[in-house]
């Protein structure tokens, strides 16, 4: 298991940063039905991109992705997932494995290209919606 806090300590600066780019719409509270568990789920997109040749650029044609989380406990240990390229084929399978994520848009193969050390770590959408958060957390939590 995993909290919000152990994920973004393990995420990489040029994901928290370009995190700044990503805008997230049409967010939900609530809790799931069968476990009664508290969940953040929304809309995220990019409203930037890096170019092929490595500049920043307006993106304009953004895909958006479902990015939630599930807080699983009073420990505030998360599920988290979003359907963004970069969580499927880097940080699902890697976080699954430590309980932080479940296998739900991979196809469960590890990750030997894209993260083959199986460091767990969260997509730049993850980091926007933890941002959007952060005022709702207990303090301290962050």
């Amino acid at each position: 298991m995993r909290t919000l806090k152990q994920l973004l300590n393990r995420t990489d600066p040029e994901r928290k940063q370009r995190a700044i780019y990503v805008k997230v719409i049409r967010a939900k509270f609530g809790r799931h039905k069968d476990s009664g568990n508290a969940f953040i789920a929304a809309q995220t997109y990019s409203r930037m991109r890096v170019s092929a040749d490595g500049r920043l650029v307006r993106n304009t044609d953004p895909h958006r992705y479902l990015t939630m989380f599930t807080f699983v406990d009073k420990k505030l240990n998360v599920i988290a997932s979003c359907s963004c390229g970069d969580q499927t084929f880097r940080w699902e399978w890697a976080n699954a494995n430590k309980g932080a994520s479940e296998i739900e848009y991979s196809n469960g193969e590890p990750p030997n290209v894209t993260n083959p050390t199986y460091k767990v770590g969260m997509c730049k959408h993850q980091v926007a919606l933890l941002e959007f958060i952060r005022p709702k957390m207990p303090p301290g939590y962050l």
